[in-house]
C-alpha cells in the first residue's frame, strides 16, 4: 500500500465548500476558519479523494544533462587583446574579453566595471541619462535614470525604486537604497537595518525575541531543552492539562514532544519573515506564537483520535470540531483555526506541505493567532499524523 502525504486546514471564512486535490505527492482540502472559536463547521467534510498507489514522486532527474563548459585556451589578436575563462578573442587596442563576450575597448584602455563603454566613452548606465540600462538608450527630458530605468523623478526626498517612489529612510524592503531589504524581526531607522524594539541582535548576526526563542531564551545562546518552551525569557516544560480529556497525554514519548517544538520553531521562523500564501494573498511578518498547553493537547488527542479511529477530518467520529476539543482541553481563548496532515515523517518536510497550500500557510501567518498546539501520533493508513491548533 502507498502511503500518500494528505493535510486538511480548518478556517470557516476562507471558503464555504471543501476540496480535494489529489496527486501523486499530496492531497489538500480547503482551508477554512473560525473565528468564534466553537462552532462554525469544518470544511472539505466528506470529499473524496483518490491517489494512484503506483506513484512514486512528481520530480525526476536525468542524467546527461546541459553543462556549462568554460573553454581554454582562448587566442588573442590585436594589440593588448586580453582572454580570461577561456574566452573567443577580441580585437582592437585595449579590447578585453571575459567569459566568451568581447568589448572594444576605447583609445587607451578598457572601461572599469560598472562603466560601459558608450560612444568612445566610460558611462554609468545605472544612472546615464543619455545611455540608461544600455549605449544610447536616452530618457525623456523630464526623467531621471535610476538603476537602468528611465523613471519620473521623486518629490519630497522620495527614491524611485521598481517604478514606485519609497522613502529609503524608513522603508522595509528598500532601506537605505533600492537593493537592500530589511531581514525577519528588523526595522529600517535611518537607512540602516536594525533589530526592532523587541528583539535582540545575537553573535549570529540575525535579531531574535529572546522572550519566546528557544534558542536564545532570555539572552544569546541560551538554548531551552527539547522539550522546553521559552515564556518570558525562561525555558520552562509546558504542563499538561488537569482535564480528564488529556490524561492519554501525560506519557507523551519525548521524540515525539521534541518533533512537536521543531514546528514551532518552523512556525515563528516563518511568521518572523512573512509569507506569500498563493490565492490568500501576502500576510506581512507576525508575531511568534506560543505553545499552549491546551491546545497542545487538543491537538495531540486529535491526532491520536484520527489514527485510533481511522480517519482523516477536522470533525470527529462524535461530531466534535476543532472548537469543542480546544474547550475540552480547558483552552478559553479566542477564534481558533487548525492545520491536519498525514504521510510525511518529519517536521521540516509537513511544514513544506502545509506552506505549499494557500489555506494551511493563511493559518500558519495569521496576524490574530498568538498561541499554538502541536500534536503528532504515529501509526494509521498515513503512518505519521499531524494537527496544528491555533488560538487568538
Amino acid at each position: 500500500m502507498s502511503h500518500t502525504p494528505h493535510d486538511r486546514s480548518y478556517a470557516i471564512s476562507s471558503a464555504a465548500g471543501g476540496f480535494l486535490l489529489a496527486s501523486a505527492a499530496l492531497i489538500i482540502a480547503a482551508a477554512c476558519s473560525s473565528t468564534s472559536g466553537v462552532d462554525g463547521g469544518a470544511s472539505g467534510v466528506g470529499g473524496n479523494a483518490s491517489t494512484s498507489a503506483a506513484a512514486t514522486g512528481n520530480a525526476s532527474t536525468g542524467s546527461g544533462g546541459s553543462a556549462a563548459a568554460s573553454g581554454s585556451g582562448g587566442s588573442t589578436s590585436g594589440a593588448g587583446g586580453a582572454v580570461t575563462a577561456g574566452g573567443s578573442s577580441s580585437a582592437g587596442t585595449g579590447g578585453t574579453s571575459s567569459g566568451g563576450t568581447s568589448t572594444g575597448g576605447g583609445t587607451g584602455g578598457a572601461c572599469t566595471a560598472p562603466l560601459t563603454p558608450c560612444d568612445g566613452a566610460c558611462v554609468d548606465t545605472q544612472e546615464n541619462i543619455s545611455h540608461c540600462g544600455e549605449c544610447n538608450a536616452a530618457c525623456d527630458s523630464e526623467q531621471v535614470c535610476q538603476m537602468g530605468d528611465c523613471v519620473e523623478p521623486c518629490e519630497g526626498g522620495l527614491t524611485s525604486c521598481d517604478a514606485e517612489c519609497v522613502d529609503t529612510e524608513a522603508d522595509l524592503d528598500y532601506c537605505g537604497d533600492c537593493e537592500t531589504s530589511c531581514g525577519a524581526r528588523e526595522v529600517c531607522a535611518s537607512a540602516e537595518c536594525v533589530c526592532d524594539a523587541d528583539a535582540t541582535l545575537c553573535s549570529d548576526a540575525a535579531c531574535h525575541y529572546t522572550d519566546v526563542d528557544r534558542a536564545h531564551c532570555g539572552e544569546c545562546e541560551n538554548a531551552c531543552d527539547v522539550d522546553e518552551a521559552c515564556q518570558g525569557g525562561g525555558c520552562a516544560v509546558v504542563p499538561i492539562p488537569e482535564e480528564p480529556y488529556c490524561e492519554p497525554t501525560l506519557d507523551w514519548p519525548l521524540d515525539w514532544t521534541t518533533w512537536e517544538f521543531e514546528i514551532l520553531d518552523i512556525v515563528n521562523q516563518l511568521r518572523a519573515e512573512g509569507a506569500s500564501c498563493g490565492g490568500e494573498g501576502y500576510f506581512a511578518p507576525a508575531p511568534p506564537l506560543q505553545m499552549d498547553p491546551g491546545l497542545r493537547c487538543a491537538a495531540r488527542m486529535h491526532s491520536m483520535d484520527m489514527v485510533e479511529r481511522d480517519f482523516f477530518d477536522h470533525t470527529n467520529p462524535d461530531g466534535d470540531n476543532p472548537g469543542a476539543r480546544a474547550a475540552d482541553a480547558g483552552y478559553d481563548g479566542g477564534g481558533n483555526g487548525e492545520n491536519i496532515a498525514g504521510g510525511n515523517a518529519t517536521p521540516e518536510a509537513t511544514m513544506q506541505q502545509w506552506m505549499e497550500s494557500d489555506g494551511h500557510c493563511a493559518n500558519i501567518m495569521r496576524q490574530n493567532y498568538r498561541f499554538i498546539g502541536v500534536g503528532y501520533y504515529p501509526g494509521g493508513e498515513y503512518r505519521h499524523y499531524w494537527t496544528q491548533v491555533f488560538g487568538g
